[in-house]
């Protein structure tokens, strides 16, 4: 298992005991996966901003709300 998928384990149980809903919460981890796996990142560090920001770009023509939900995403937390 690669170090970010152990981060995105504990993430769920985090967001399980904050409350957050099931369904919100894998709606998280499937983007995050999503990420993870498309830009070939192993671990998050100084240089995943450039890395979301060329990943937005590569979502192609989709809305700004798309957009903008993915990055909500990464700001949870």
């Amino acid at each position: 298992m690669r170090p970010i998928e152990k981060a995105l384990l504990i993430v769920k149980e985090r967001m399980k005991i904050s409350g957050i809903r099931p369904v919100a919460s894998q709606e998280y981890i499937n983007i995050m996966k999503r990420f993870a796996i498309e830009m070939e990142l192993v671990y998050l560090d100084g240089n995943t901003i450039h890395v979301l920001f060329e990943w937005l770009s590569k979502l192609g023509d989709v809305s700004n709300v798309t957009k903008q939900s993915k990055l909500g995403c990464l700001r949870l937390y």
